[in-house]
């Protein structure tokens, strides 16, 4: 299986993961300011009011996690899809190194990528000494 693939999955299970924790925290607390509320005035219904901010956190939590239900907005495929359509139109403008016949260009880090297209520039300007060349 693809690499790549499997650290979005691991990355989706720690996301869902941490959401449910979150919610699993607002609801323990939830049922302590119930038992407290209960216990110390219980015709004075204050439990609500701390419960709103946390209630909405873990809304926004599952917004930012599942998206909105019904809707294809804002959710991670749009999200991937979006970033896809922006490295289409970028690689169109930008073509990609010309690194020799024999090596590719994703097998180099970028400081050899920069180095090469820097060669590359002199031996096209002719402007280069037979010890730059390897």
């Amino acid at each position: 299986m693809n690499r790549d693939i499997r650290k979005k999955a691991w990355k989706r299970v720690k996301r869902k993961k941490r959401f449910f924790l979150h919610f699993g925290i607002t609801a323990v607390l939830g049922v302590f300011f119930f038992v407290l509320n209960i216990v110390t005035d219980p015709f004075d219904m204050w439990f609500i009011f701390p419960m709103i901010p946390l209630v909405s956190l873990v809304g926004i939590h599952y917004l930012f996690i599942y998206g909105f239900p019904g809707f294809n907005f804002m959710t991670r495929e749009w999200e991937e899809r979006e970033f896809e359509k922006q490295l289409e139109d970028l690689e169109d403008h930008y073509p990609p190194y010309r690194t020799g016949q024999y090596l590719d260009y994703t097998e180099l880090s970028d400081e050899e990528a920069l180095v090469l297209k820097k060669l590359q520039k002199k031996t096209a300007s002719g402007n280069y000494f037979d010890e730059d060349l390897v």
